[in-house]
């Protein structure tokens, strides 16, 4: 049965005004980052996207655990975009809904190929009639918001809907739900005194003052977890950049060359990658540390495995952005590393069953996702400096690492000597002497999955934390971290200086390229990739890693902020660093020795939708989309509360810059890479060339379009007027 998550019901459903149906409410009240402020302009235009419920989801997750769990038949035997997409569409419903908005003149801005997900616009003061409800504008909290990442949005507290259109809608999006806090999982510090620390010293630094501050670089991680080996070029991996984190490539090659790797810089950049200016400045640099640190560990570990950056510039910060359109592409890369993380608790039911219907159906097909575990033990970020008071500490989960679709990684410290005896390997935290301390503990909402309860049962038999009066714990609920790995120390390149970082941060990509190599010696054998790997992690119950039996992550990432209770690592599998960390050498003969049929993930998307939309063209070969907004029925027993995920960052799918700068949305730079003698790419960008219509561009274009380009890219956010294109616009979507 699907892992139902645990939640307080913010409605029934009921009829109201003959024939509308309430369908949720919000109680923004629990949302303290935000206030209510004055009603919205009712001629503002509102962008919502409506979650067509989809169907087969049960069987979706029964396919899920047969490609997963070793021992199975069907183990590694992954699953197609279409193959997913078919099982889960609901023409009838998507059909139902279009109709209704067409006949209000409402603006279908886009669908999903399969049909999951409408987009559209409207004045405020049509949806307040749409929905019977009324939207406020509401405000950030300044206190409460980090680095300014939070924006003013439009929401309602409430919205109905007609009776004969109810039963085709799971949910609205950008109505009642407000974004949660979020952060990187990562800390810069001095050695001993919290502050960032530049290296003079050339690579490699001999050992410093204490074993468990020991510098780590790729070597150290070489000797420590028995990795050795290169990819053959196999498989594919991608970092996810979000909250202005940005990189210099020329970053990336000299820690590649400071360090004997082969020169593997970045192959595709997906999304609008913040400009890299800002590294080469000291006090500007900030904004380079977490991603430096994510590409240049992970093309580290995985050598020659082509590296995605894929940068999400959403402002709701709850991964929606992100998943969906991953799982809207027809050839997703392999693995993915998360490196950031955001409250579970302000994140609403209905936003994680979306994140986690689509982690599951990426899983389906093949798709492993992995996310750091947090910096500041069980309470998290906004405790670390007494935004939230610390006589208030609570078991607040870290979100995507609490989603049981996701491999939570934590974080140690130790074990990293070159040469002599080694330190033990203990837990990451400010406690021994590291910016940081591991988070970990159980999900808020999300009940534990069946193949994790022993290993629960286990923890508990050993270990009781003492319960929070403000947010407790349950050991019913998903526990994280499932797996750990170096956290403290790492060396990093940042504006040409060495740096030394602490975080999760560090222990996501470094596992993540443990896995991408994994996957290069099973396509080397004809062997599936790994996909979703929790069943496995918890059938191998920690014969391929070093336990972490000491340590807590009582603290904050500030010596100065601890709770006076956690969780403690013991023998086995804990909420603290999960079942330890990574030897490599078992982990690759592990999976080695699971044989699987030779799915090697998703393949092509068709080139027919078989949703028709009276007004626009479904994604053809899903890419990236920022204003799809993806939410499907993942639990239908739950009345579908607040969400309002994120689809508004500035379309830069992988392109030349010139080019890109060119494109006025995704689908003129498709036009612009397409191999097209009745268009040309100078003609399309020309005042002289106006699109009228739809129809114009498919047979001009479409009609010579080298389909490989269409099979990458599709042909998605169509951008339909009678305007002339301009050069050089690259329109950013406000919703």
């Amino acid at each position: 049965m699907i892992n139902k998550l645990l939640f307080i019901v913010f409605s029934l459903v009921y009829v109201v005004s003959g024939d509308l149906i309430l369908r949720e409410t919000a109680d923004h009240v629990s949302r303290p980052h935000y206030f209510k402020g004055k009603k919205a302009s009712k001629e503002i235009i509102h962008e919502v996207v409506f979650a067509i419920k989809q169907n087969n989801l049960d069987e979706i997750e029964k396919i899920l655990y047969d490609v997963s769990t070793p021992g199975s038949a069907s183990y590694g035997q992954h699953l197609s975009f279409d193959e997913v997409g078919r099982i889960v569409t609901n023409r009838q419903a998507t059909s139902g809904v279009l109709d209704w908005l067409k006949s209000h003149s409402v603006d279908i801005r886009d669908q999903t190929y399969y049909g999951e997900y409408i987009t559209a616009r409207a004045p405020v003061s049509v949806w307040e009639k749409l929905f019977d409800t009324t939207f406020h504008e509401y405000h950030p909290v300044e206190q409460l918001n980090r680095n300014n990442l939070h924006r003013s949005v439009i929401r309602a507290l409430s919205y109905s809907l007609p009776e004969e259109v109810d039963p085709f809608v799971h949910t609205v999006l950008k109505l009642i739900n407000l974004p949660p806090p979020i952060t990187s999982t990562l800390r810069t510090r001095k050695l001993n005194d919290l502050e960032v620390l530049k290296l003079t010293e050339e690579l490699p630094v001999s050992t410093p003052d204490s074993a468990t501050n020991t510098y780590v670089y790729p070597a150290n991680l070489y000797n420590a977890y028995s990795i050795s080996g290169t990819s053959g070029g196999l498989g594919t991996q991608s970092i996810y950049g979000s909250i202005g984190q940005t990189f210099l490539p020329s970053d990336l090659a000299l820690f590649q060359s400071s360090n004997s790797i082969p020169s593997n810089p970045i192959s595709t950049y997906i999304g609008p990658t913040p400009s890299n200016t800002v590294c080469s400045n000291t006090n500007t640099n900030s904004d380079c540390f977490e991603a430096s640190l994510d590409v240049q560990y992970i093309t580290a570990i995985a050598i020659g495995v082509p590296t995605t950056y894929f940068y999400d510039a959403g402002n709701d910060y709850n991964f929606l952005n992100f998943i969906t359109n991953v799982s809207n592409l027809a050839n997703p890369t392999n693995v993915y590393s998360i490196s950031y993380g955001s409250y579970e608790y302000y994140i609403t039911s209905a936003e994680l069953n979306t994140f986690n219907t689509e982690a599951m159906k990426l899983g389906v097909r093949g798709v492993t996702i992995m996310a750091s575990s947090g910096d500041d033990g069980i309470a998290g970020f906004l405790f670390r400096d007494g935004t939230f008071p610390i006589s208030k500490c609570g078991y607040y989960a870290s979100f995507p690492a609490s989603s049981p679709y996701v491999t939570a990684v934590g974080g140690t410290m130790g074990r990293m000597e070159l040469t002599g005896t080694k330190s033990a390997e203990i837990v990451c935290s400010v406690s021994t002497g590291s910016g940081i301390t591991s988070g970990g503990g159980f999900s808020n909402k999300i009940t534990a999955p069946t193949f994790q309860k022993t290993a629960i049962a286990s923890y508990t038999s050993k270990y009781t934390a003492t319960q929070s009066a403000y947010v407790p714990y349950s050991t019913a609920n998903r526990g994280y971290p499932d797996i750990s790995m170096a956290a403290n120390s790492y060396v990093v390149v940042v504006g040409g200086n060495y740096y030394a970082v602490d975080g999760t941060s560090a222990s996501s990509p470094v596992f993540a390229g443990l896995v991408s190599l994994v996957n290069s010696k099973r396509l080397a054998a004809n062997q599936a990739v790994l996909g979703w790997l929790n069943p496995s992690i918890y059938s191998n119950n920690g014969e391929y890693t070093f336990d972490i039996t000491s340590g807590n992550n009582d603290c904050t990432a500030s010596s100065s902020y601890c709770c006076s209770f956690g969780f403690q690592a013991v023998a086995g599998w804990d909420p603290v660093t999960g079942f330890g960390s990574v030897n490599y050498t078992k982990f690759l003969n592990y999976y080695q020795s699971l044989v699987s049929g030779t799915s090697t993930g998703p393949t092509k998307s068709p080139t027919k939708s078989p949703i028709s939309s009276p007004t626009s063209s479904p994604t053809n070969s899903p890419t990236y989309k920022p204003n799809v907004t993806p939410y499907p029925t993942r639990l239908p027993t739950i009345v579908p509360p607040t969400n309002e995920p994120t689809y508004n960052p500035t379309k830069l799918p992988t392109a030349k810059p010139t080019e890109a700068k060119a494109a006025h949305s995704l689908y003129s730079y498709v036009v612009l890479q397409a191999v097209s003698s009745s268009i040309t790419a100078s003609e399309f960008i020309s005042d002289s060339y106006v699109m009228t219509s739809f129809e114009t561009v498919v047979a001009s274009v479409f009609s010579s379009m080298n389909p490989s380009v269409i099979s990458i890219y599709g042909a998605s956010d169509v951008t339909i007027s009678s305007r002339k294109l301009i050069s050089g616009v690259n329109a950013r979507r406000l919703g």
